[in-house]
């Protein structure tokens, strides 16, 4: 892009960006308002947000092809810490759960998704390396399949990826938008105890939640505990 560019010039193209993330965000409100618990909010969101990309990009003017860069160095940066978070998360929560099997779940994915996407840069790389040149047929026949199965996995590990980063950023969506504050029903998610009979620390924050919630609430709600269903469960 020129770097003469005319005010003039700079607005449509601006507008010219803006406007299919204006309708995509406009469809992602309609459809809030209609129920936010929909699974295509997550997906509208972050296709929202992708088409907010080459605005802010627009922002910069002459600049647009730079910033638009930086922004995409930066969600791929986003993207490659997903499995850091999964197993940060995962340690946490074994230390303070224990070694459960639902406790696990978020290292082993995050073992899991950090292996796809070692796997995803191989596919990346390896040809660029030439690998493939120095190799006999027979070998390099091998290779191909390999690499048609590392595929496989950067494929379906970068959705899974791009799946949890949309939640994560239709999360922060959720708690910027008002919400309604005066509740009928608290339902307050059961989890296991420690040992049988010591309160773990998820299960005393959704305690504390729910106590918090129903003291500022103007008409208190009813609060409605679940779990007690396990074998190594029991309702206090």
């Amino acid at each position: 892009m020129s770097l003469n560019m005319t005010p003039a010039a700079y607005a449509k193209n601006l507008l010219d960006m803006a406007i299919p993330a204006l309708v995509c965000w406009g469809i992602l409100a309609l459809s809030m308002w209609r129920d936010r618990s929909r699974y295509r909010n997550t997906v509208l969101c972050f296709i929202a947000l992708l088409l907010t990309i080459p605005v802010v990009s627009a922002l910069f003017g002459p600049w647009q092809e730079a910033a638009f860069a930086a922004i995409a160095l930066l969600i791929t940066l986003v993207i490659f810490c997903v499995p850091v978070i999964l197993i940060i998360n995962g340690v946490q929560r074994i230390k303070k759960e224990g070694t459960r099997f639902q406790n696990l779940l978020s290292l082993f994915l995050g073992l899991v998704v950090g292996a796809g996407e070692i796997c995803t840069v191989l596919v990346i790389l390896l040809p660029y390396l030439g690998v493939f040149q120095s190799m006999t047929e027979h070998v390099a026949l091998k290779a191909s399949l390999l690499s048609m199965i590392f595929v496989f996995i950067a494929v379906s590990v970068v959705y899974g990826s791009l799946v949890f980063v949309a939640f994560m950023f239709y999360t922060l969506l959720l708690q910027i938008v008002p919400h309604k504050h005066d509740f009928d029903y608290i339902i307050i998610h059961g989890s296991g105890l420690i040992g049988g009979s010591r309160v773990s620390k998820l299960l005393a924050d959704r305690l504390d939640k729910a106590i918090s919630l129903y003291k500022k609430d103007p008409t208190p709600p009813m609060m409605i505990p679940s779990g007690g269903q396990g074998g190594r469960r029991r309702c206090l």
